[in-house]
């Protein structure tokens, strides 16, 4: 089965970014995610800033 979203925590790994960074990121609306229950979810393809989808490299 194909994985269809990331969590913060998986996205922050994949980038060599801070779990932190992630967040205000999803705060300011850089990062698209939704809440279901209590966590994000971050719908792929994960795109930048610029719009550019990013490989599982980053």
């Amino acid at each position: 089965m194909k994985k269809t979203n990331l969590t913060p925590v998986e996205l922050a790994r994949q980038r060599g970014q801070s779990l932190d960074w992630i967040y205000r990121q999803i705060r300011v609306g850089k990062i698209r995610a939704t809440r279901q229950g209590n966590r994000w979810v971050i719908p792929l393809p994960v795109s930048s800033e610029r719009g550019v989808a990013l490989d599982a490299k980053g």
